[in-house]
């Protein structure tokens, strides 16, 4: 087996392990509801944005499902934002390092959120910025491995650097997003919370 075919297999094996686990827990339609929700509005948000290269709501909502919701919520509602909007945008071999990389910005803000101040405006959104540093170095590994047999450390450095304003573009767009729509979110997603959890 090649490198690349070895590194889309583990990454599916590792959404596949946690979709699993999440199953098993046999989560009510009460928990599903949000993060149903927060899937369609990620989902339109960034096929609406689409025509605009990394300026999409998605990590923000995803940001906000981990902060508000809980780490693994935060991971099923990342995974699914890529599987569902890639159905509109286009599946691929990279789809499977999308649904990681925001399944691992989701866990990450629930894991931040659960801190002392962790769930804070000011937090969330310094959290945004470097999020977008996370999914670009998830995403990026998507390129590196399809190329693992020629693939040197200069090379490499090439592939990050060559994304480099995209993606600071999508660092700062998250951040607004985020001044925009948390404090909205979690209100409302507190009062579904305590109204049917």
């Amino acid at each position: 087996m090649s490198g690349y075919l070895a590194a889309v297999m583990s990454v599916i094996i590792i959404i596949a392990a946690f979709l699993t686990c999440f199953e098993l827990k046999k989560p009510s339609a009460a928990r599903l509801m949000p993060i149903v929700s927060l899937v369609v509005i990620g989902s339109v948000g960034r096929i609406i944005f689409a025509f605009i290269p990394q300026i999409q709501p998605v990590t923000a909502i995803v940001i906000i499902a981990g902060a508000c919701l809980g780490p693994a919520d935060g991971f099923m509602t990342g995974v699914l934002c890529a599987a569902v909007s890639n159905v509109a945008l286009g599946h691929g071999p990279w789809t499977p390092f999308q649904m990681l990389a925001w399944g691992v910005v989701g866990a990450l803000a629930g894991l931040i959120a659960k801190t002392k101040t962790g769930s804070s405006l000011a937090v969330m959104t310094v959290y945004s910025v470097i999020a977008g540093a996370i999914f670009s170095v998830i995403t990026d590994l998507y390129t590196i491995t399809s190329l693992f047999d020629t693939m040197t450390v200069p090379y490499a450095l090439t592939i990050f650097a060559a994304g480099l304003l995209f993606n600071i573009s999508h660092m700062i767009f998250n951040a607004v997003f985020i001044l925009i729509l948390y404090l909205p979110f979690r209100h409302m997603l507190k009062r579904v919370r305590k109204k049917y959890l």
